[in-house]
């Protein structure tokens, strides 16, 4: 139990690295603000609170550095209240739920992930108060930047993500795989009349955003039955990507 116990420790370091490796190939939008949550969470913790507190680690603690909150159960906390946000929250839509392999990663990752803070008390690195605290940061961090996100996507009917998100990820040739933009180039309508079809050329383009419609209102407000809004014709459908 003891290789366990050490492999679950290290579990958010091997995320880490995995997900910097896959943001510097694929540099797209939700690994980015994956790293984010992260980050954000790291900083909070370990360069804030636990300076704000300076509790020390439980006696015997190989570590001398301070214990509250537990850094290693607010990293994997967060990572998997994201995937959890993204399970619930987020339709079929969504383009990076397209990968095949998402859905086995993310049932993978909802096993594995409690192991970490269970492994931090088994090795005497923290006490029980010390990693609750650290899930509750993990927790808290996720839903701040998780909604953060949302906010910029939903922001003017998805113009602010566009036009700052999307021009960021065009900088570093990145790619937008949490929003579609399609353009409707043709429209075809019987003649209900006549019995004749008719095509007329649609350029408008459309938005698929990513919330659940239910969840959608209830964040925002929206009063919209669908979850494709139309944007201006003149906007480049093409600066999202499926």
């Amino acid at each position: 139990m003891e290789v366990v116990w050490v492999a679950s420790s290290l579990q958010p370091f091997i995320i880490i690295l995995l997900l910097t490796v896959y943001l510097v190939y694929k540099r797209t939008s939700r690994v980015a603000f994956i790293g984010l949550n992260f980050l954000f969470t790291q900083v909070l913790n370990s360069a804030i609170l636990k300076h704000i507190f300076a509790e020390p680690r439980p006696d015997g603690a190989c570590s001398t550095s301070y214990g509250f909150p537990s850094g290693h159960s607010a990293q994997s906390t967060c990572w998997l209240i994201w995937l959890l946000f993204e399970w619930i929250l987020f339709h079929d839509k969504v383009p990076f739920k397209s990968w095949k392999p998402h859905s086995f990663l993310r049932i993978f990752a909802l096993v594995i992930v409690p192991f970490t803070p269970i492994s931090r008390y088994y090795l005497n690195y923290h006490t029980i108060k010390q990693i609750m605290f650290g899930l509750l940061v993990g927790v808290i961090c996720a839903g701040i930047i998780f909604y953060a996100m949302l906010v910029m996507i939903y922001k003017d009917e998805g113009k602010f993500w566009n036009s700052y998100v999307v021009f960021i990820l065009k900088k570093i040739k990145g790619k937008d795989n949490m929003v579609i933009k399609k353009n409707i180039n043709e429209v075809t309508s019987a003649d209900q009349e006549g019995g004749t079809d008719q095509t007329s050329t649609d350029k408008d383009a459309y938005v698929v955003f990513p919330l659940k419609e239910r969840f959608r209102k209830m964040l925002f407000g929206s009063s919209d039955n669908s979850q494709y809004v139309r944007v201006n014709s003149g906007e480049s459908a093409g600066s999202y990507e499926e």
